[in-house]
């Protein structure tokens, strides 16, 4: 039965991870082509890795949760039927998009490229945009629960001492 249960996070996850590897590797391209500046990558490079990492466990937990908790997926078209508030949702409200920005940061270290920054620089804002966007709809399909939720934890940072804002 757990081996069910993770097939569908893994799988999902696979994808987006290597969904940042092929935009890595397209940014080096991208910067050589069109006479970017090339940063000289260091052995120091290779501590992006840890990021990654952090990044993978993350997204991976997340979407185990909501696979099996919220019944749904982490995707906007097959949302979760649940508000879901246990695993890394009882830490912080965005852990899918933590996670996300984890591994980016972490192949800009390992990846220094230019068109790389420049392309987080731009969907920094957007990301915010839909996070924004989505939090209302869970507001609106989720009421008071969801109002209460967004209260009692934080969208991006755990608390450290373990208290809920009042």
């Amino acid at each position: 039965m757990l081996a069910m249960s993770s097939a569908r996070p893994i799988l999902f996850e696979t994808a987006t991870l290597l969904g940042f590897v092929v935009l890595g590797l397209l940014a080096l391209r991208i910067d050589a082509s069109v006479a970017l500046l090339v940063i000289p990558a260091t052995s120091y490079n290779y501590l992006g890795i840890i990021p990654v990492l952090a990044g993978v466990v993350l997204r991976f937990w997340a979407s185990w949760t909501i696979f099996n908790t919220g019944n749904g997926t982490p995707l906007y078209t097959r949302p979760a039927k649940a508000l879901v508030t246990t695993g890394p949702y009882r830490l912080i409200r965005n852990p899918l998009y933590l996670g996300g920005f984890l591994i980016y940061l972490g192949i800009i270290i390992v990846i220094p490229s230019l068109f790389l920054a420049i392309l987080g620089l731009i969907g920094l804002p957007i990301t915010f945009i839909g996070i924004v966007r989505e939090e209302k709809g869970l507001e609106t399909r989720f009421g008071e629960d969801y109002r209460r939720y967004k209260q009692r934890v934080p969208g991006w940072i755990p608390r450290s001492n373990g208290t809920e804002s009042k």
